[in-house]
């Protein structure tokens, strides 16, 4: 069952790296029914140090259902907060062996170019597309293709560390400095920003005797407080018309301000009572001018819409109780604090967008931040 369930998570990992290549119908309900089966079975043998996703989950559903019971909302939310917890509880136990390692790595590598070569004309043609609607749901969104460039490198990056060839090593710093260039071009200003971060981080990790472990605590609670605080702060960035006038490499329309204070603006609108602050509005509000799927485009709104303050309280816990557990309790080794380093980036980025319940791109979010808390990585290598 074990290896049934590490093809599992390479399979789902394969298929999130090709968003936007290949469509693959139907793949996202199917890999979410795989995924709850094999759990069943990981529920024959739980561990201890496992519980504590099994009671995550079970509260967050609850909220998300009683958000949309109480506000007739849509119950896919309840899905997609669980969703992501239950992918890094199955990683938890999942080692892969040199066939699944090298499939991860070539499709990592072969999507990153696929899309470096596409990024020259990405924004152009998803800025066009917008004022033909028969195109616009066909052409992939510029932010979303600068997010895959940034993703598929980091992760080629991560991975590569566990590989003993010098050539995989130099070829993962390639990707992801080169990468750059190519993110640039879509105009993806926080895709941007965390690959500039993640390289940051990593070099400073060269120093010698440098407390690793210090600076992924620092770095994951300041990327929480982040997404909290900074739908307030902006929204009063734009009251005052701070950088009113920005605007982001020479690109028509895309300044410092893109419509998120609308959305941040008319939610905290809505917000008229204690029990919509305790348990949300739900996800059935149209903040975006004709769109009729919920996206916040900040986890914490997201959060805070769809379950309330208490699902707020209960994701996050959940994020620091499994993160200084882990810390405590086992020697990471340097596979698990990039993997630690790439998940505290992605909620870098859930200042802005919605990262961790954008239910195509959750593996790449809990994939890694399920095999940081892996024991069986702390001296792993392929």
């Amino acid at each position: 069952m074990e290896r049934t369930i590490t093809w599992y998570i390479t399979i789902m990992l394969i298929i999130t790296v090709l968003t936007g290549i290949i469509d693959i119908p139907y793949s996202t309900p199917l890999l979410i029914a795989m995924g709850i089966v094999c759990y069943l079975f990981r529920l024959l043998s739980l561990r201890q140090n496992e519980v504590i996703d099994v009671i995550t989950m079970f509260l967050l559903f609850v909220i998300a259902v009683l958000s949309a019971a109480v506000n007739y909302g849509g119950y896919g939310t309840a899905i997609a907060c669980v969703y992501g917890i239950l992918i890094s509880s199955i990683c938890r136990r999942v080692v892969f062996g040199k066939i699944q390692f090298i499939s991860i790595l070539t499709f990592c590598f072969f999507a990153y170019l696929y899309w470096m070569v596409k990024s020259p004309t990405a924004y152009d043609v998803f800025i066009d597309a917008r004022s033909w609607d028969s195109r616009y749901e066909v052409v992939m969104n510029a932010n979303i293709i600068g997010m895959l460039i940034s993703y598929t490198s980091i992760l080629f990056f991560c991975f590569s560390r566990l590989s003993n060839n010098k050539y995989i090593n130099y070829l993962s710093w390639v990707m992801i400095v080169s990468g750059i260039w190519g993110i640039y071009n879509t105009k993806s200003r926080m895709a941007l920003a965390i690959t500039f971060l993640f390289i940051l981080v990593e070099l400073i990790f060269k120093i010698k005797n440098i407390k690793k472990i210090n600076i992924l605590k620092s770095l994951l609670c300041l990327g929480i407080s982040m997404e909290i605080i900074f739908p307030f702060i902006y929204l009063f960035m734009y009251q005052i018309g701070f950088a009113t006038d920005y605007i982001f490499a020479d690109a028509e329309g895309k300044g410092l301000y893109s419509g998120r204070q609308k959305i941040w603006g008319l939610a905290f609108d809505n917000i008229n009572s204690f029990s919509d602050w305790l348990i949300g509005i739900g996800s059935y509000h149209d903040f975006w001018e004709g769109h009729d799927t919920l996206n916040m485009h900040n986890n914490f709104m997201n959060l805070l819409v769809v379950t309330g303050l208490l699902g707020v309280f209960v994701y996050y816990s959940y994020i620091i109780k499994c993160f200084r557990d882990t810390v405590k309790r086992y020697n990471l080794s340097e596979f698990q604090c990039l993997m630690l380093l790439f998940f505290s980036c992605v909620i870098f980025e859930g200042a802005t967008d919605v990262t961790l319940f954008y239910t195509v791109f959750a593996p790449f979010v809990y994939i890694p931040f399920g095999l940081a808390l892996n024991p069986q990585y702390s001296k792993f290598r392929v």
